[in-house]
Formats: C-alpha cells, structure tokens, sequence
C-alpha cells in the first residue's frame, strides 16, 4: 500500500495488493523510494510552444516542418483561436514549474517565420509554455547528442517493480487509454500473486470500451441543437421575448451566442448543457471571465463541483486552456475565477489571498518576455 496525506490532514495508510507508479518526470524518484540503486528508466525531455494570434496564419489548415536547421521538427496548428507553434526537444531539469527559455522561443519563431503571413516577434506571443516529457528510454552514453531527445522512443513502458509495484512511464497524450489498458491489467496480475481470489473478482480493464465524460450524447450537430433550443426557449409565439429567472438579456445573448456554444461543446461535449444551465440558474455566472475569449464563469463552478478543481492555477490552466492560450487574459480572469473558486470551496480570507498571489506568480512562467 501507500501513505497519504491529504492536504489540512493527518497521514493515513492505504491498504492494497498492488500500487500503480504513473507519476511522469518523477517516475525514477519514486521508484527509488523502494530501491535507490535502480537505474533510470525515464528521461526528462523538455518541449516548449508558442502561441501566436490567429491572423499569421490560415485558422483552416495546420503545417509541419520536417527538418529544420538543427533537424527537429517544427509545427504550425490552429488552435482555440489562435495558433499554436512548436515544439523543442532536448533533455530538461526535473521541476514542477518547467519555463520556456529565451532561445527556445527564437528558435521556434525563426523556425516558423517563412512560412507565416509575416515574421512574429517575442511582442506577438500571447503564452509561451514548456512541459516535460517523461520518455520511456535514456540517450545511450557518449553518442554525441548533445542532451537532444527527439531519437527517444515514445512508446510506453509497463514494468513490474517486483515489489507489489507497477510503473508506467513513456507515451503521449494520445495514447494515454491504451497506457492506462496495459498498466490496469498489469497491477491486476501483480496483485494476483498475492491475492489468487483477484483473478475472479476482477476483469481486464475496460477502458476500450468506456466512453470519455461528455460522449454520449455528442455529436457534429450538438451546436445546431443547442443554439436552437435556445431560440425555441427565448422566443414565445409572436415573437415575444421570453423572460429568464436571471438577467433576461446577458443569458439570452449568452446561449445564442455561437462562439460560446462551439467553445462549450468542444471543451465539454453533451456535459455543455450542465454549464449552460449553471449560467442560466445563477445570474452572477453568466458571463464570460474576460471580454475577449469564451470562457465563461459558470466553468469555475463546474470545475469545482464536478472535476475535483481545488485551485485558481488549475482551472486557468488545466479545467480551462486560457493561460495556455492567452497569459494576458489569464491574468484578467484571475482575481474573478479566484473569487468564484473561493465560494464553492469554502476558503476564507487569506486563503483566498494566498491562491492569488500563487496564482498570478504561476502565469508568469507564460510569460514570453520573462522567458
């Protein structure tokens, strides 16, 4: 089993047969906890994007750029309205707050400038980010790679500690069901060594078959539907507005408004009409957190009640993409999804100060001109 502490409690043990290691850039640090003579089985990559506005480039087609003057390669996609551009690859320090650095940026804005309606500069970057890929192999020693990682491997690694414990290292966000798939029916069979009842209590994992929270009822005509509910909803015979239990005129722009609707389907699928209701229901939520992206407050608390979001740092950046996006819109936001986040979970005064100041002290590692 494991220890635990949750966050104002005391430690407690956890009981179990088996424990799943999918702990990403800290893969080889935990798995020294029970052996410190382990080798590494993980490498630390370091990738760094840009975002720039949509108007560099068509917000229709995306490009790559097979070989670039070192050899990496380089993409240009549209994304949530703006373009995304990257990325880097080279070996990186292992932290929880990874930034990208200055000539990581030029490198991806000289890369991508002849290929843009004009050349951006560092002033047109709207976020500049860095992550750390936990590769599944190291760089073999002395080949002169000079700490470049773009040859590693991006498959993923099940390895069975021998301890009761399974890692599960390597991979990418789109293989990250399968990942899932192989580890589950991994620690299953560990597990079973020590508790033979598992095996026919149990079933392999079934994530192949399970479909992602907002499936079910998505499809490429959700938008349509949900904008002429809508209409249906605001609009009485004879072309009289309907009168909403909140501020009549904000939701009825809101729910018709078609960039709000897309953003909310594709962010949320057939979960967008719990959203939609939120802000319908509550009159303080609205509305969009910032004037010039669709994000609105009814996602905080959403967030908050049901994606387990605890801080003002995880739903700008990760319930949400706006520090990703757009670090001067995150910034913005920031004190009003600290607020709303401070009434669903309870935090008083200083706390709420607190996650603040963290807050704002997070999106500066966005920040192209810090970088």
């Amino acid at each position: 089993g494991v220890r635990v502490q949750k966050r104002g409690s005391k430690p407690f043990t956890v009981h179990a047969s088996a424990v799943l290691n999918c702990t990403g850039p800290f893969t080889d640090s935990v798995r020294a906890m029970g052996d410190e003579k382990r080798a590494p089985i993980m490498t630390p990559a370091g990738g760094t994007h840009v975002v720039l506005p949509s108007h560099f480039a068509p917000t229709d087609l995306g490009l790559i750029i097979p070989k670039t003057k070192d050899g990496r390669v380089v993409f240009v996609l549209p994304w949530l309205g703006g373009l995304l551009a990257g990325t880097t690859d080279v070996v990186a320090p292992i932290t929880l707050t990874p930034k990208p650095t200055r000539d990581e940026v030029d490198f991806i804005l000289e890369a991508v400038a002849p290929y843009l309606q004009s050349p951006a500069t560092r002033k047109d970057v709207t976020s500049a980010w860095s992550g750390i890929r936990p590769l599944a192999s190291a760089p073999k020693a002395g080949d002169g790679d000079g700490g470049k990682t773009e040859n590693v491997s991006r498959d993923h690694v099940v390895h069975d500690e021998n301890d009761g414990v399974v890692t599960v290292t390597g991979g990418k966000w789109t293989t990250y069901r399968l990942m899932a798939e192989h580890a589950v029916d991994a620690a299953i069979a560990v597990a079973a060594e020590v508790d033979q009842t598992i095996t026919t209590r149990t079933t392999n994992c079934v994530t192949p078959k399970v479909p992602v929270t907002g499936a079910h009822g998505y499809g490429p005509d959700l938008v349509g539907k949900l904008l002429m509910e809508n209409a249906r909803v605001s609009t009485l015979p004879g072309g009289r507005r309907a009168a909403f239990s909140t501020n009549a005129s904000s939701v009825s722009l809101l729910f018709s408004d078609q960039s709000v609707i897309e953003h909310l389907v594709c962010a949320y699928g057939d979960r967008a009409q719990v959203v939609l209701q939120l802000a319908k229901d509550h009159e303080n939520l609205a509305k969009r957190l910032v004037p010039n992206h669709p994000v609105l407050a009814a996602e905080v608390a959403y967030a908050a009640r049901e994606e387990y979001c605890l801080t003002t740092r995880d739903f700008l950046a990760r319930r949400s993409r706006l520090a990703f996006l757009d670090v001067d819109a995150a910034e913005a936001a920031a004190p009003v999804a600290n607020s709303l986040l401070a009434k669903e979970l309870g935090w008083g005064w200083f706390k709420q100060r607190r996650e603040l100041r963290a807050t704002m002290a997070f999106l500066r590692t966005f920040r192209c001109d810090d970088a």
